[in-house]
């Protein structure tokens, strides 16, 4: 009622809201974790007149609390609460608040707690919804007043509002520390997968593997299909005792995650019942293991351990190792195949056959090349490639990018013959590396590019359109490197669009920026990505096939496959060449299907 005299009741209930507020106000403008929980210790003291208190938080792995922040508690209170023991416990159990007069005398008092310290107690939980963030309390000393109701009340509104700060703080540590690990593996990456030489990327990739997740003891196994055993590929990195040991598969860690591709953590390795029995007892105590894979291939194995007093492995470690496991994967498939080229090369170059040597590295080059087209909901791929001297400066690529997307390569390495394609597979290297994680296509080929002109491969340059396809919302995010401009045709449209972007050819000058664009495609629109091999495709007479002539095919079979189209624009060129064609020709038909 206007005008009535408010009672002490309600000033005293004003007072409770107005620091509350402050308190909340306070809490909510604070985004460190550790700062936040000193702040609401002192703010739960302060705010119920107690002697002292703290803040259990809630270890969801263990399943127990840990008094991570105290204020004037001895260190022999301090200890961690398994659920059900003493207040702390029931209060997790309950999720409940709970008051005390006299915790001494309290029957369910936690043997833990030292006597004569702690007279009356409040302790409420902090949980945002369902979900379970730990518990706050305030304690005075023996021959204190007593906790009052009101003063229960208090704590839990105190504990609510502290619940939404806590929260928003983790969310903060989780996303500096998301931040902190894309780093570090963008570094990672980065260090490993400019190496070809195979010696020295798994030298790195161990050390790096092992910074990554404070491990030692780091160690890649490799199959040795001769002696069909897993064996140390950097023994440095080992002990003596292990270094000349070898695994079959299923047999120890190493072993076992090899056979089921598995990724597992072993909180106690000589305890463990599939330990492999010549690895000496008290060697390894905590380890963890990430396959390698390569599409369907897997190349080995990651192993690390820790020493027994340090923190166990957590979901946390497996899932930075096994991300980096996946970069870890490109470089070494890549570091493979390059040494295999130069093998075989070195090989031929032995025996003075030419053609032995472009046999040879026409079956690595092909390797390199998509085993198979994407299958797309809604959408049909095609492509095609060959080489006019049996090894090719073209390639072209496609692979799945976060968000359920697709990325499309295609390239035109200035050259032709083995050093091409070894420039080429070495592009390869670096596309993937720097577009398979999702980054915008115009950050990602620029990095690229840097790189390509830091290493040895600088005096080479090459052309490269880059398009990034989100086959949900119909749209192609794209770059152009100084490639031929894709065409795109949509039905019922007599003019044939070409996909302008603007930007210089990789590998020319540093610092490059390419322009960025995006297209839509409706229903039924195809776009056709090619390399110059099918317009500059000569007749005996030095005449070109041209550009014209292929937009004139693709009008022609705009409502066929993008098979047959890409079949019968081939088989017309080998006519108009008279069968010998005198470039690379490389084409991706992209197709949405009509509705």
């Amino acid at each position: 009622m206007d005008g009535q005299i408010p009672t002490a009741d309600d000033l005293r209930r004003q007072s409770t809201f107005r620091q509350l507020q402050e308190f909340s106000n306070k809490l909510l403008s604070q985004l460190e974790l550790k700062p936040l929980l000193e702040s609401m210790a002192s703010g739960v003291v302060e705010f119920l007149d107690a002697d002292s208190g703290g803040i259990y938080l809630y270890d969801v792995q263990r399943g127990e609390l840990d008094p991570v922040i105290h204020i004037r508690q001895p260190e022999e209170a301090l200890y961690v609460v398994k659920p059900g023991e003493g207040m702390a416990g029931r209060v997790m159990q309950t999720r409940m608040p709970m008051k005390v007069d006299d915790y001494d005398q309290w029957p369910g008092r936690n043997p833990k707690q030292p006597r004569g310290i702690v007279g009356a107690v409040v302790q409420a939980p902090v949980q945002k919804g369902d979900e379970f963030l730990g518990v706050i309390f305030a304690e005075r000393k023996p021959k204190e007043p007593p906790f009052s109701e009101e003063d229960l009340e208090k704590l839990q509104l105190f504990a609510s509002q502290a619940a939404i700060a806590i929260s928003n703080a983790q969310l903060y540590e989780e996303a500096k520390r998301a931040a902190q690990e894309l780093s570090s593996l963008y570094e990672t990456s980065l260090e490993i997968t400019r190496q070809l030489d195979i010696p020295v990327v798994l030298e790195r990739m161990i050390q790096r593997a092992e910074n990554l997740v404070h491990g030692f003891y780091g160690q890649f196994y490799t199959f040795d299909k001769q002696r069909q055993v897993l064996v140390p590929a950097v023994p440095g990195h080992l002990p003596p005792a292990l270094r000349t040991v070898n695994m079959k598969p299923g047999e120890g860690l190493s072993g076992t995650v090899f056979s089921t591709r598995k990724a597992m953590i072993i909180n106690d390795y000589d305890a463990w019942e599939n330990r492999a029995t010549n690895t000496p007892l008290g060697l390894i105590r905590q380890a963890i293991a990430i396959p390698v894979e390569h599409g369907e291939r897997i190349l080995g194995v990651i192993a690390l351990s820790r020493r027994k007093n340090d923190p166990a492995f957590n979901q946390d470690d497996l899932r930075l190792l096994t991300l980096f496991a996946s970069q870890a994967a490109v470089a070494v498939a890549n570091a493979q195949q390059y040494g295999e080229l130069q093998q075989l090369y070195a090989q031929v170059r032995e025996k003075e056959s030419l053609e032995s040597e472009i046999r040879v590295a026409h079956t690595i080059q092909s390797s390199l090349l998509p085993r198979r087209l994407p299958k797309i909901a809604g959408w049909d791929v095609a492509a095609r490639w060959s080489a006019a001297k049996g090894v090719s400066g073209d390639f072209y690529d496609c692979f799945p990018v976060p968000g359920e997307r697709w990325g499309f390569i295609i390239a035109d390495v200035a050259g032709k013959g083995v050093p091409a394609a070894v420039f080429m597979a070495f592009c390869r290297t670096l596309v993937r590396t720097f577009c398979m994680d999702g980054r915008p296509p115009a950050e990602a080929i620029q990095r690229v590019n840097d790189l390509i002109l830091a290493d040895s491969f600088s005096e080479w340059f090459v052309t490269l359109f880059y398009g990034l396809l989100d086959p949900k919302q119909a749209t192609l995010t794209y770059v152009n490197a100084g490639h031929p401009r894709p065409l795109l045709l949509r039905p019922g449209k007599k003019r044939i669009a070409r996909l302008r972007a603007d930007g210089i050819a990789l590998g020319v000058v540093h610092g490059i920026r390419l322009e960025q664009k995006v297209v839509e495609l409706g229903p039924g629109d195809l776009v056709l990505f090619y390399t110059d091999g099918m317009s500059e495709a000569m007749d005996s007479s030095g005449r070109l096939f041209e550009e014209r002539r292929i937009q004139a095919a693709l009008k022609k079979l705009i409502h066929e496959d993008p098979s047959v189209i890409l079949n019968t624009i081939q088989e017309e060129i080998a006519a108009f060449s008279g069968g010998v064609p005198n470039d690379d020709l490389t084409a991706i038909l992209l197709k949405r299907k009509a509705e």
